[in-house]
């Protein structure tokens, strides 16, 4: 039997060897503390270089550390919680890597085939345990394969998966699938690939595919008082136009040129605005149109068309219809929508009230035209006069327009104002004709009655 006993703290280094028979009695070292007292006595076996390793086996919370060249903290293991610090102590993180280098991978998974099916990845369990091969519910993985060849044969691919069945791995043709898996089937509930962008669509033929079985919604949502916006433009720079919601006007506007024009805005009440942001005068959910050159109705064939139906609950009332070279508007008239008619009586009396004048707008001051004024008709052809007469209303008018900044975001709001201001009467000329036709019977009867006494007397 052979033992080494060492006493002091002799200085300097050396080699110390240990040689015993094959008996676990006689395989020990024993280590004094300072006072000399026994404190250590372990096991050679456990330092075996050709068995396993084990460190702390008794569980004291004892951290372990590692030097590098230069950091105290090359590799950490703290004792107290099995959090694993690289350059740095672990913290509340099972594994923390710390490092100062600049665009330096800080993990790196390699793996030397090429192969197919054997992929550099990271996958993901829940309830797998702590040994290594046990079982558990699998949840993902994060993978890529493939090498620098290019030719067409080679199999490249690169995806994420969660919740992926391994039997439904989709084809590896270089993209990126994320997916979810509900009773067993997987899902592609997002896909990138050349350059296009699916969401629950795996066949992109557009830069964006969005598809659902059901109602597909596209959401945009932005913040109380900002605005949630769609951009257009030709190059990341130059912005075109954009379809936008302002939150705290509670409207949809459409602006082209740059952002710099808004050409049509739809509110909240279901007011519509094109070519202007000044609310429509015939109220807040009326439509105001402010074309800048003509507004214009095309039919696809020279035969009839109805340009524009007018339509009410009571059905059709009316329409503006146009032929091969002329335009009819039409009111309705059928026998089946009226009753109690009679012959109009008394016409030419009441086609005497009338006051027929010249006269030109105050807007058209070098215009003189024929005409009525609106009140002076209304008591003899009511149906021919529309409003009241001096009648005003508020309008909403823009005291100063909004300030855009570079992107056309709104940075100031307009500030829009209220003012009274006319309700104007109006007049539908063609009414009058009725009562024109009516007088010029009677007037005519008239003549026919005198031409007959007329002839009568010459004849005697």
């Amino acid at each position: 039997m052979a033992k080494v006993k060492i006493q002091g703290h002799a200085s300097g280094t050396g080699i110390l060897t240990v040689t015993a028979p094959n008996t676990s009695t006689d395989r020990t070292i024993t280590l004094p503390d300072a006072t000399g007292t026994l404190a250590t006595t372990a096991d050679v076996n456990a330092f075996d270089p050709d068995g396993a390793q084990v460190f702390n086996e008794s569980g004291a919370d004892v951290d372990f550390r590692v030097e590098s060249d230069a950091n105290t903290h090359g590799l950490f293991l703290e004792g107290s919680t099995g959090n694993v610090g690289i350059g740095s102590t672990p913290g509340d993180n099972k594994l923390h890597i710390y490092d100062t280098s600049s665009w330096q991978p800080q993990v790196v998974i390699e793996n030397a085939s090429t192969s197919a099916t054997t992929p550099s990845q990271l996958q993901f369990y829940k309830s797998r345990g702590a040994g290594a091969g046990v079982s558990g519910d699998y949840l993902g993985q994060i993978a890529f394969n493939g090498d620098d060849d290019t030719s067409a044969t080679e199999t490249t691919f690169a995806y994420i998966w969660a919740k992926m069945d391994d039997a439904s791995a989709a084809s590896k043709d270089g993209s990126i699938h994320f997916s979810t898996m509900v009773a067993n089937t997987d899902t592609e509930v997002l896909t990138l690939k050349g350059g296009k962008v699916g969401i629950g669509a795996t066949s992109l033929s557009y830069p964006l595919t969005v598809k659902n079985n059901g109602d597909c919604t596209v959401a945009i949502t932005a913040s109380t008082s900002t605005t949630a916006a769609v951009n257009f433009g030709d190059t990341d720079a130059a912005h075109q136009g954009k379809i936008a919601y302002v939150n705290n006007g509670d409207y949809f506007y459409f602006s082209t040129d740059g952002y710099a024009n808004e050409r049509m805005r739809i509110g909240s009440t279901g007011d519509v605005r094109v070519g202007t942001t000044v609310e429509p005068q015939s109220g807040t959910d009326g439509v105001e149109i402010r074309p800048s050159g003509s507004l214009r109705m095309g039919a696809s064939g020279t035969g009839g068309h109805n340009m524009f139906e007018f339509n009410n609950p009571n059905g059709n009332v009316g329409k503006i219809v146009s032929s091969g070279s002329s335009t009819a508007y039409n009111t309705s008239s059928d026998y089946r929508l009226k009753e109690n008619v009679v012959p109009m009586t008394g016409s030419i009396d009441r086609l005497k009230e009338l006051k027929p004048s010249k006269f030109n707008f105050i807007a058209d001051a070098d215009k003189t035209v024929d005409g009525f004024l609106a009140h002076e008709v209304s008591d003899y052809v009511p149906e021919a006069i529309s409003g009241e007469k001096d009648a005003m209303r508020t309008a909403e008018y823009e005291v100063e327009p909004a300030v855009l900044d570079d992107d056309g975001e709104v940075v100031t709001e307009a500030v829009m104002g209220e003012r009274e201001v006319i309700d104007p009467q109006g007049i539908d000329q063609s009414k009058l004709v009725p009562l024109l036709t009516g007088a010029l019977q009677e007037a005519v009867a008239k003549i026919e009655e005198l031409t007959t006494r007329i002839e009568t007397l010459e004849a005697e």
